[in-house]
């Protein structure tokens, strides 16, 4: 493809790697759900460098409140993804310009108008098959009467049928919270943790209620943290400079770290890592231990010496004293709180570490399959086409038979 040319929505329609079932009768959100899963997969299909240059035109589908997630704004109160405007059919040039510059202007017009024009005839492409899949009288009601769907964004368009048809009631909401702040099993593969956390987030989208990006990467951090096995990778993540904290650095940080630890499964077996691990959890549960015991004799002190501040009204300068230390306290005692909230952590870690060496863990089954980021002990459904957590450079046509240099993890021998 030129410079100049822009394929027309029906070429782009007929690139798209995914073709929807049409929708029998009214749509529901679980049906609604399916069609724009394979619109987002058709929408990223395309490359543009609007929104990052990372993800194709998914954000001609995806909500900001999402967007925004897997790629943060450049700056506090704006989005990442803009809809591109019409820049006009001829550059703004400066009277009296050099020939040189005249010629500038007019390039990068010509590349800034390709790109908006690109972005039109995908979301036309979009809108299309998103009609190809709903009956139309479903959405009448946003139908223009001189224009019909033709100014509207595919985005729009789904928003309403989910506003509509997809209606999500408040006590789904806070189960779907629920869910959202379930703890991680850490003997379970990361990719649940990060399948459960974007769902959630997606359905609290839908219901109107979203989490925002801050609030993804503090619960997905705390979920890892509470594990008690991952404090030095966690340390390390807080480390990182603000910007580096996204919600994709977060997700490779992690797979990195848990990955790591399943390389040491050998060891681990031979009990030498799992003797380590316990004595690592049991000097952290020993250390919370004494801070507590410390804690406990502070608030215990001040408690006394509140009790003989009473018994002494004249002294002054003691009762307040007392009164500052009982302001203390409060403080005192919230830390007491979370001293014994990791002590409990710890110490359940460390009885599951004690069951865990004596049930040997059962080896990942070999199911046939292939993922270029994940290898070849992956479930049957997941190849490199449908993996959720894609590793920089991922290849989606990857396959067992021709892995183009993807990741050897289980390759049979």
């Amino acid at each position: 493809m030129s410079s100049q040319s822009v394929p027309t929505p029906a070429e782009i329609l007929d690139s798209f790697p995914e073709t929807p079932t049409k929708i029998p009768g009214q749509p529901t959100y679980h049906t609604l759900r399916n069609l724009r899963d394979i619109l987002k997969t058709n929408a990223a299909s395309v490359e543009t460098i609007l929104g990052g240059g990372t993800y194709g035109h998914l954000g001609l589908i995806l909500p900001s409140a999402i967007y925004d997630t897997i790629v943060p704004p450049l700056y506090p109160g704006t989005h990442s993804w803009t809809d591109p405007v019409n820049p006009g059919l001829n550059p703004a040039i400066p009277p009296n310009a050099p020939a040189e510059l005249i010629a500038n202007y007019r390039n990068n017009h010509n590349e800034i108008r390709r790109t908006w024009k690109l972005c039109i005839n995908v979301n036309s492409a979009l809108r299309k098959q998103l009609l190809q899949t709903v009956d139309e009288i479903y959405l009448r009601a946003i139908k223009k009467p001189h224009t019909g769907f033709s100014t509207l964004q595919a985005r729009d368009m789904l928003a309403y049928l989910f506003r509509i048809y997809g209606k999500i009631t408040p006590q789904a909401l806070e189960a779907n919270e629920k869910v959202f702040r379930q703890d991680w099993d850490p003997t379970s593969p990361f990719e649940i943790l990060i399948d459960r956390i974007e769902s959630a987030q997606e359905f609290a989208t839908d219901g109107n209620q979203p989490f925002t990006a801050q609030q993804v990467l503090t619960q997905a951090y705390n979920h890892v943290y509470k594990t008690g096995l991952f404090f030095d990778d966690c340390k390390k993540w807080l480390q990182k400079p603000l910007h580096d904290r996204t919600w994709n650095t977060f997700k490779q940080h992690f797979l990195e770290a848990q990955e790591q630890m399943r390389l040491q499964q050998t060891t681990q077996q031979s009990g030498y890592y799992g003797k380590l691990l316990d004595e690592h959890i049991t000097q952290q549960c020993l250390q919370l231990e004494e801070a507590t015991r410390l804690q406990c004799l502070k608030i215990e002190e001040a408690t006394n010496d509140m009790i003989a501040a009473v018994k002494r009204p004249s002294d002054v300068s003691t009762i307040t004293t007392a009164t500052a230390t009982q302001s203390a306290n409060a403080a005192n005692t919230k830390q007491l709180d979370r001293f014994e909230e990791m002590f409990s952590i710890l110490t359940a870690r460390l009885e599951k570490m004690e069951n865990a060496q004596k049930k040997p863990r059962q080896p990942r089954k070999d199911y046939g399959g292939y993922c270029w980021s994940h290898g070849y002990l992956v479930k049957a459904d997941h190849t490199s086409h449908t993996c959720r957590n894609k590793k920089p450079g991922h290849k989606d046509e990857a396959t067992r038979d021709n892995n183009m240099g993807g990741s050897q993890v289980g390759k049979p021998s």
